[in-house]
C-alpha cells in the first residue's frame, strides 16, 4: 500500500474527539495529498496559595494544534504556524508509516530561494538580510546582518566575494496581482509571512522552495 494512502486511512481511523488525549481532524484526504490538523488535549494542575496560607489547585486543559500538509514531493511534510516542538505529532507520523519514514529538516539556499521567487513574482525588494562566511581576509570571516529601505543585495558585494556568502535569511517585500506582501524566508526551509499570501502566492512560495532544496 502506497505510504500516503497508508498514513490517510491511519489518520482518518484516529480522530480527535470529546475526551479524546490526540488525534487528527483532516481536510483533505487524496492520493497524493493529506492536509489537517493533529490535536493533543494536555492537562496540568497549578496550585496558588491564597492570602490564608491554604493551597487552591486548578486543573487546566490545553489543545495544542498541529496544522499539517503531506505530500509526494519534496517538502513531504510542510507545518503551518507550527508550535515550538512538534515532537509528538512526528512520531505518531513514524508509527503510523511502521518506521518507513526518515525525517530531516529542510535545508535551502536562500539566495537561490529569492532568485527563482523573482522568476513568478515582480517587485521582490529585500530589505534585510543575514549574511555569514563573508570572507575578510585569508584569515578572518564575518556574520553581519544588513537591513534597509531599499533593496540590500547589491551592497553585499561591498563585504566579499559573492561565492564566498552565505545568506541565512532574508526578509523581503513584493506585490501579485496587485497585493503587496511581506515575508521572511530561512535557510531551514522556514517561511513567515507577515502579511497574508493569497493561496496563489503560498504556491509560487512552496514551489519555489523545492527548486532550491540543497
Amino acid at each position: 500500500m502506497p505510504l500516503i494512502k497508508r498514513l490517510g486511512e491511519r489518520m482518518l481511523g484516529s480522530p480527535f474527539g470529546p475526551g479524546g488525549e490526540s488525534g487528527f481532524k483532516m481536510r483533505h484526504v487524496r492520493r497524493d495529498l493529506l492536509e489537517g490538523t493533529f490535536i493533543e488535549r494536555v492537562e496540568s494542575i497549578e496550585s496558588i496559595e491564597d492570602p490564608f496560607g491554604q493551597t487552591q489547585e486548578f486543573r487546566r486543559t490545553e489543545y495544542r494544534q498541529t496544522y499539517f500538509r503531506i505530500g509526494t514531493t519534496t517538502p513531504a511534510i510542510e507545518l503551518i504556524n507550527p508550535l515550538r516542538t512538534s515532537r509528538a505529532f512526528l512520531e505518531r507520523l513514524w508509527e503510523y508509516s511502521g518506521g518507513a519514514i526518515y525525517i530531516e529538516p529542510a535545508r535551502a539556499r536562500v539566495s537561490d530561494w529569492i532568485s527563482k521567487l523573482e522568476t513568478e513574482i515582480d517587485n521582490i525588494v529585500v530589505i534585510s538580510a543575514r549574511l555569514s562566511d563573508l570572507t575578510l581576509s585569508n584569515s578572518v570571516s564575518a556574520r553581519i546582518e544588513l537591513s534597509g529601505t531599499s533593496d540590500i543585495r547589491r551592497h553585499i558585494s561591498a563585504f566579499s566575494k559573492p561565492h564566498s556568502i552565505t545568506m541565512d535569511r532574508a526578509e523581503f517585500s513584493c506585490s501579485l496581482g496587485g497585493e503587496n506582501y511581506h515575508c521572511e524566508v530561512t535557510n531551514e526551509g522556514k517561511a513567515v509571512v507577515h502579511s497574508g499570501f493569497s493561496p496563489k502566492a503560498l504556491l509560487i512560495l512552496r514551489a519555489s522552495l523545492s527548486a532550491t532544496l540543497t
